[in-house]
C-alpha cells in the first residue's frame, strides 16, 4: 500500500465512521483519553507525509494535565509509546485524539511502517477521534441556535 492510498483510506475512515461518545474506562494505567500530535521535516514538492521529528502526548491523572515529548531518535520510545498507545486503543483501553489525524496518522505510518496494522484496526474500531471535524462542525453552528435561561 503506498502514502496516498493510506492517506484516502484514513481519510475515509475517520470521516464516515460517526463519532461516539462512549465513555472508556482506565485499564492497567492506560489513560482513557490521550491526545496525540506529531511534529515532522518540512512538506515539500515530492515530501507531502514527511517523516517526524517528534511526538508529544497529554492526558489527565489524578485531575492534573500529564505531557510527554519523544523525539524520534533510537535512544528515545517514541515508537513504543505510540505503539502501546495504539496497542490500548485497538483493546478499548483508550481513545487517542488527534486534530488532524489523516496527517498524523500518515506520519506516523511513514515513520514507524510496522504501526501500519495497528492504525487501521484502531481507526476501524472507532478509537480514534478527530478534532478538526469536531471544530469545523462547531464552526457551522449558529448563536442564534442557543436559547440562554438566566
Amino acid at each position: 500500500m503506498d502514502y496516498d492510498e493510506f492517506r484516502a483510506r484514513s481519510y475515509t475512515i475517520v470521516h464516515d465512521k460517526p463519532m461516539t461518545e462512549t465513555a472508556v474506562p482506565e485499564n492497567y494505567g492506560i489513560p482513557a483519553l490521550v491526545a496525540i500530535d506529531t511534529e515532522t521535516h518540512l512538506i515539500g514538492p515530492g515530501n507531502v507525509t514527511p517523516l517526524m521529528i517528534c511526538v508529544s502526548f497529554a492526558w489527565r491523572e489524578g485531575g492534573k494535565i500529564e505531557t510527554a515529548l519523544l523525539g524520534n531518535h533510537p535512544d528515545d520510545s517514541a515508537e513504543a509509546q505510540i505503539e502501546l498507545m495504539l496497542k490500548a486503543a485497538v483493546a478499548g483501553q483508550s481513545k487517542l485524539v488527534f486534530h488532524n489525524a489523516a496527517y498524523d496518522l500518515c506520519v506516523i505510518a511513514r515513520t514507524y511502517p510496522k504501526l501500519i496494522p495497528l492504525i487501521f484496526q484502531a481507526l476501524e474500531n472507532g478509537s480514534i477521534t478527530y478534532t478538526l471535524i469536531r471544530e469545523k462542525l462547531l464552526n457551522f453552528w449558529s448563536p442564534d441556535d442557543v436559547i440562554i435561561k438566566h
